[in-house]
């Protein structure tokens, strides 16, 4: 009993560790089917995540590559527009300093423009004074003082160009204004009709005076410009004189010898006045006043006053050509204000 118990017992453990076993072998069986269906999804799953990966490589590297391009190309259109920018700002110094030129030129050319202006208008004032023999002290205070600017204004350039030249048309003009004197601006100057007007008066003392001898007194020849005198200020005047003999001689000849006209030779006092009524006649003052002043003996005091009148009036008159033509250079180099 026992032992049929035993062997059942032995039975049932053979059938126990058969069937343990077999479910050992069925849960390996089932472990190795589950380990290789997973190897195989860890697999595809691996497979798929690399070409995942790799298309998102891919796509990260496109998307970087695109994003790398238009920044690229933004990068140099930037650059471009910064050139340009660039080109446009050097234009525009280039410009701001043609007209920063253009303006001091302006300036200057205004400056230099009210300056011919002052100096024309100062030469208009004092040429209306002078010809109508009146002072022009205040006038001729305005002509040196535009002269002074012009002279200044030339050293200037001068300076600025660091050139020597000769002497201006300027310099000389001070240089005249200087040599003239100041009781002729004071007292004025004669004109040019005036000084005809009393050659005319002058011209029959002084044939008289011509036809005296040259070793005629000074009494003789003061008798003649007292006569001069009276033709220039209608005032009578009496004097004595030695020689009433040479008087009346030289008054009978020049009622009788017809007087020299035109442009006669001749280095006698006669020839002379002839040829100073002609230069007058001429509207040369200049040449009238070099034969005038060569006039020798009894006639030479009658004329003296004349003759400083005359030069005064040259000297005034070369005075004004000279800055009018200093004003016309002037006014040519500045233009106009608009």
């Amino acid at each position: 009993m026992r032992e049929m118990e035993r062997m059942v017992a032995e039975r049932a453990a053979q059938e126990a560790e058969q069937q343990r076993e077999q479910a050992a072998r069925q849960v390996q069986a089932i472990l190795e089917a589950l380990r290789t269906e997973y190897a195989a999804s860890l697999h595809t799953e691996v497979e798929e995540g690399r070409l995942h990966l790799r298309q998102a490589t891919e796509n990260a590297q496109d998307l970087l590559s695109g994003v790398l391009q238009r920044h690229t190309d933004r990068l140099l259109s930037t650059q471009k527009q910064l050139s340009q920018l660039q080109a446009q700002l050097s234009a525009a110094n280039e410009r701001l300093e043609r007209l920063g030129k253009v303006v001091q030129s302006h300036r200057a050319n205004v400056q230099r423009y009210e300056h011919a202006r002052r100096l024309a208008i100062a030469c208009f004032a004092l040429r209306d004074r002078v010809s109508a023999s009146r002072p022009f002290t205040r006038e001729l205070s305005v002509l040196r003082l535009a002269i002074d600017e012009e002279l200044q204004q030339q050293q200037t350039q001068k300076q600025q160009q660091e050139t020597t030249n000769s002497a201006s048309s300027a310099s000389v003009l001070a240089q005249g204004l200087q040599q003239l004197p100041a009781e002729v601006a004071a007292t004025g100057v004669c004109s040019r009709a005036q000084l005809e007007a009393r050659f005319a008066q002058l011209l029959a003392p002084c044939r008289r005076a011509a036809l005296l001898p040259a070793s005629a007194s000074a009494s003789e020849t003061t008798v003649v410009e007292e006569d001069e005198k009276t033709a220039h200020s209608s005032s009578s005047t009496t004097s004595s004189s030695p020689s009433v003999a040479h008087q009346l001689m030289a008054s009978v000849l020049s009622r009788v010898l017809l007087p020299m006209r035109g442009l006669v030779a001749g280095t006698h006092a006669e020839a002379r006045l002839a040829r100073i009524e002609y230069h007058l006649s001429r509207g040369d003052l200049h040449l009238a006043l070099i034969e005038a002043e060569q006039i020798t003996g009894p006639a030479a005091p009658l004329l003296s006053e004349w003759c400083r009148d005359a030069t005064r009036l040259l000297l005034v008159e070369q005075i004004l050509l000279l800055a009018e033509s200093e004003a016309r250079v002037a006014l040519d180099l500045a233009s106009p204000i608009h």
